[in-house]
């Protein structure tokens, strides 16, 4: 049998076509590829070539690649030449008929380690220079692997987060053993050092078995979701041990502070809504069944391959910090799997998180922690039981705000003292700065929904910003009655809103007090067709709603 392949000039642009990894990649490959020989004992060889290759900035001379061999050796050569920086250069031998012995060494000098971007994920920029020696002997089941790699002047772009620069690593490999003796990186004139071990087993000897790491941040800065970033001063520790399927380890961050940026969040107000599967709507098509019994043995299948987590986290204390937020947290949680079940190999989490002082703002009014405790139970659905308790010192009474329930049902007692606030009174107080004037006509209702979610809205908004809300209004309402007329009593209308769109506007509104023919929460899309045409469409509770199609004119 004889075989050969001629490959004309391939332009390696055209890869982006197949794989959005491929993106900046240039060059031409050009080469050959040959085999001769029995079906049983077949032997080739191979020589390809790039000339002209570049990802991003960094270009390659010549990348050059010789392989031979047949079924019992393998001989692979490789070099690189960059055009503005260093050289790669290595070699593998295979011996298949002698157990696969393996000998294998890489070295590179300088090395502009830019183009190494296009073989990771979520990496939008990589750069810095690097110096790297590495050789492997033994077997191919069970090499000794040394290595050591330095870089110096590097950058590091992750998807959403800000450039870290001034990267320098100092590692290196022995059997048995990877230490991290050195790492730095800058990041809006912080700086983050680091430094740890890991000790290598199991039966390629490569598997990390214990790992030991400890780092300290300086004003770091890092980007929270949906802000312009945040910065880090503190310590962190890490130690981990795997044994058998079981990763056990310890998180202690003895101190640090958290400092959140001054100004809005950037784009903030009108974030855009995530896109993807709901999880009310159900396709019941074959392909889509089929689809789904494959995600679900998928789900079984990682599940029984995962490991299992016996992680203890405890932050002694953190402080986090900005314009409306200023509250002390510690913590002591811990991460397990769920051993069973349809859920095995989610993730659990028990403990808890304590605030033992802090204030925050609450629509421009300080609020003050007497204080707060999040506990977990243990189960894979992130809803924690809530004891929080706020103080806020007005002309006559200091109002209370206790906050019990979980996050999904929270439970919410308001109180004055002196007592001289009624419940609407005080949601008023707490929502507007003001009274509302009138006191409440003696109307049972549940504040719940307005006051549990300003707290719970502005918690989220600082620590999690993207859950922020664009509207939050407290206004009054007259009261009908069945006939349409106004009865001279008014109820306490609360709305939480959200911008879908520039043009869709949604919103949730509670009416304290409302009479049982009528709506007491109600759901609000207010679509902008035209800078003048707006529809408007209102369904409650109670069956009442409507849809309206308003005009404006400026005069």
């Amino acid at each position: 049998m004889h075989a050969s392949l001629h490959i004309p000039r391939f332009r390696l642009a055209s890869l982006a076509d197949f794989s959005d990894g491929f993106k900046g990649l240039q060059g031409e490959l050009y080469g050959q590829l040959a085999l001769s020989g029995t079906l049983r004992r077949p032997s080739g060889h191979a020589d390809l070539a790039i000339d002209g290759a570049q990802v991003d900035a960094v270009r390659f001379q010549q990348v050059k690649l010789h392989a031979d061999g047949d079924q019992g050796r393998l001989a692979a050569s490789l070099s690189a030449q960059q055009v503005v920086g260093g050289r790669i250069d290595g070699a593998l031998t295979l011996e298949r008929s002698q157990n696969n012995r393996l000998r294998a060494f890489l070295t590179g000098k300088n090395v502009d380690v830019g183009f190494a971007r296009l073989f990771l994920t979520n990496v939008r920029e990589l750069g810095g220079v690097a110096q790297l020696s590495a050789s492997a002997e033994g077997t191919l089941q069970a090499p000794k692997v040394r290595a050591s790699l330095t870089l110096d002047k590097g950058r590091i772009g992750v998807t959403g987060q800000p450039t870290f620069h001034d990267v320098r690593v100092n590692a290196t490999l022995e059997p048995g053993r990877v230490d991290l003796h050195d790492l730095q990186m800058q990041s809006g004139g912080g700086r983050f050092d680091g430094k740890g071990w890991a000790l290598l087993g199991g039966p390629s000897g490569l598997s990390p078995r214990s790992a030991v790491f400890t780092a300290r941040a300086h004003r770091f800065l890092v980007a929270a979701e949906g802000s312009t970033g945040a910065r880090i001063d503190g310590d962190l520790a890490v130690n981990a041990a795997l044994r058998e399927d079981v990763l056990s380890g310890k998180v202690e961050i003895p101190d640090a502070n958290v400092w959140l940026p001054k100004g809005p969040p950037t784009g903030s107000g009108r974030a855009l809504q995530r896109i993807g599967p709901h999880a009310d709507v159900h396709f019941v098509d074959p392909t889509a069944l089929a689809a789904a019994e494959r995600d679900r043995d998928k789900r079984r299948q990682a599940a029984a391959s995962a490991l299992k987590l016996a992680v203890v986290a405890s932050a002694k204390p953190v402080y986090i910090r900005g314009k409306d937020l200023d509250i002390e947290v510690r913590s002591d949680v811990q991460i397990g799997t769920v051993p069973s079940g349809p859920h095995a190999g989610a993730p659990t989490i028990s403990g808890g998180i304590h605030i033992p002082r802090g204030r925050i703002n609450i629509q421009g009014q300080r609020f003050d922690f007497d204080h707060g405790n999040v506990t977990f139970n243990g189960s894979y659905e992130l809803d924690p039981e809530l004891d929080l308790k706020l103080t806020h010192q007005y002309p006559e009474a200091l109002v209370i705000i206790e906050l019990h329930g979980t996050p999904k049902k929270p439970q919410l007692r308001l109180t004055s003292d002196p007592a001289v606030y009624d419940q609407a009174q005080i949601v008023s107080l707490i929502l507007t700065g003001q009274t509302g004037g009138q006191p409440s006509t003696g109307k049972s209702f549940d504040p719940t929904a307005a006051v549990a979610t300003a707290v719970l809205s502005k918690l989220a908004d600082k620590m999690a910003p993207a859950l922020g809300l664009d509207v939050l209004r407290v206004e009054g309402q007259e009261v009908k009655n069945d006939k349409g007329e106004a009865t001279g009593d008014t109820d306490t209308r609360v709305e939480v809103g959200k911008y879908v769109t520039e043009r869709i506007y949604l919103s949730y509104a509670h009416i304290f007090g409302a009479p049982e023919n009528a709506n007491q929460n109600e759901a609000h899309v207010e679509y902008r067709m035209t800078r003048r045409v707006v529809m408007e469409t209102v369904f409650g509770d109670a069956g009442q709603g409507g849809l309206d199609t308003l005009v404006t004119y400026r005069f």
